[in-house]
């Protein structure tokens, strides 16, 4: 038991009580460390030519709008879009969505239906 809990520890514990308490400092570590990454990961794209930053790796065609026209009302828009990651260039419409990389750009237009 105690060769499997230590391994990975310059010091050996001692005590049950010890590898106990250095298991959760580690499983504690880990988990702050995981969610410091990814609140930090932030994406810069262009929308219109005009710079913003989301930390979504996914973005929606209705997200993509809303960046764009933030009161979209009932209009219907065109949007395309390259640089992406998957896939690197296209066009999205109602319901579908684009895996972003830093600086995906993004072109968004009033069809003038509604």
């Amino acid at each position: 038991m105690s060769k499997e809990i230590t391994q990975g520890f310059p010091l050996k514990p001692t005590s049950t009580k010890c590898v106990a308490k250095q298991s959760l400092w580690t499983i504690r570590s880990f988990k702050m460390t995981d969610t410091i990454d990814t609140a930090e990961k932030e994406y810069r794209i262009f929308v219109n030519g005009v710079e913003k930053t989301t930390r979504k790796e996914v973005l929606t065609y209705e997200e993509v709008v809303h960046f764009a026209y933030p009161d979209p009302g009932d209009k219907i828009y065109s949007v395309s879009f390259e640089k992406a990651k998957e896939p690197k260039e296209g066009e999205l419409v109602a319901g579908q969505s684009v895996e972003i990389k830093e600086g995906t750009e993004f072109d968004v237009t009033p069809t003038g239906k509604s």
